[in-house]
């Protein structure tokens, strides 16, 4: 995706322990960053092509947050749905987080691309980090926690309204996603990323943030091969 420093660098007071790498961020991420770091900001809609740095970034400011108060957690929340191309995975064997395992594995490259072994470790052993399947979140409130709900394509109006609504005090909301990418018939995260883009909604910390094709970072032929499919009227 981006080229990888070495420098590592403590952006916390409650944990110095704990460093992330020094990644040379580009100016469109950079903006988003600065929006999640903002106190004032409650919630961010994310819409983005894969490739782009979303789900790396939202990791980011959330460890960039969490690691300044230790009474702030991460929780990373996935609609566990297979692909709609009709050709299922299967049975998957072991209990529950093993059966979770393929569909958290994002976030864990996600995190081992922005902390050493050391500093995954300290995240686990502190508990900042934990994932959770949508359809658990049911009946929870999430109090001090910064909540990444990733693949929000995959969300029907009923799951974003499930999952927006277990937003407990001091938390902030990451609601990212690819609208080309969904793998369920009655997705509506286009809907509602449209729905919250006013001015209203901004004033009351609510924001949609837009990455596009040429925002992506992973491999040079991408943004050209993406673009090209976007291009296609079925």
């Amino acid at each position: 995706m981006m080229s990888k420093q070495e420098r590592l660098v403590s952006v916390g007071s409650a944990y110095p322990e704990i460093t992330l790498t020094a990644f040379p961020w580009t100016e469109r991420q950079q903006s988003f960053i600065d929006l999640s770091l903002d106190p004032k900001t409650k919630v961010i809609f994310c819409s983005a092509p894969a490739g782009t740095g979303k789900t790396l970034l939202s990791l980011y400011c959330s460890l960039r947050l969490a690691l300044e108060d230790k009474s702030k957690k991460i929780l990373y929340v996935r609609n566990p749905v297979e692909s709609c191309s009709g050709k299922g995975i299967g049975f998957i064997k072991g209990k529950t987080d093993e059966k979770m395992q393929p569909y958290i594995m994002p976030l864990y490259d996600n995190l081992y691309k922005l902390a050493d072994k050391h500093s995954v470790n300290m995240i686990e052993k502190r508990g900042m980090l934990s994932s959770e399947v949508l359809g658990f979140t049911k009946g929870r409130t999430y109090d001090d926690t910064y909540m990444i709900v990733d693949e929000a394509e995959d969300f029907t109006l009923q799951d974003l309204r499930l999952i927006i609504s277990r937003m407990g005090k001091r938390a902030k909301l990451f609601i990212i996603g690819d609208v080309k990418q969904s793998n369920v018939r009655n997705s509506n995260f286009g809907l509602t990323y449209d729905l919250f883009n006013t001015p209203e909604d901004r004033g009351k910390g609510i924001h949609c943030f837009k990455f596009t094709a040429k925002d992506i970072m992973r491999n040079d032929i991408i943004q050209h091969m993406i673009t090209k499919i976007d291009s296609i009227v079925v």
